[in-house]
C-alpha cells in the first residue's frame, strides 16, 4: 500500500430540521407499525454514499427545532480542511 492509497477522514457538519434521533438499535421495543428513525450516518450515508465511509457521527439539538449532524467521512467529500 502506497502513501497516496491511504484515506484520511474529515469533520463534516448538516443543521437539519427536527429534533436528533436515537438509532434504532438502541430501542429495546419498537412498534413494528412506526417507520425506523433516521439517525445522522442514515443522512450523511444518503447524501454522500457508501464511499464516503461514514463514521463516528453526534447529534446536538439546536433551539426552534434544529438539530447539527457531526460526521466524520472521507476528506475527498470535505474542504479536508479538519481532520478527524
Amino acid at each position: 500500500m502506497q502513501k497516496d492509497d491511504l484515506i484520511n477522514f474529515c469533520h463534516q457538519n448538516m443543521t437539519l430540521s427536527g429534533q436528533c434521533h436515537e438509532s434504532p438499535s438502541s430501542k429495546l421495543h419498537m412498534d413494528q407499525s412506526t417507520f425506523p428513525l433516521v439517525t445522522c450516518f442514515d443522512v450523511f450515508n444518503a447524501k454522500y454514499g457508501a464511499s464516503a465511509m461514514t463514521q463516528k457521527c453526534t447529534c446536538q439539538n439546536l433551539p426552534q427545532n434544529k438539530h447539527i449532524c457531526s460526521c466524520c467521512i472521507n476528506c475527498v467529500y470535505t474542504d479536508g480542511k479538519s481532520r478527524c
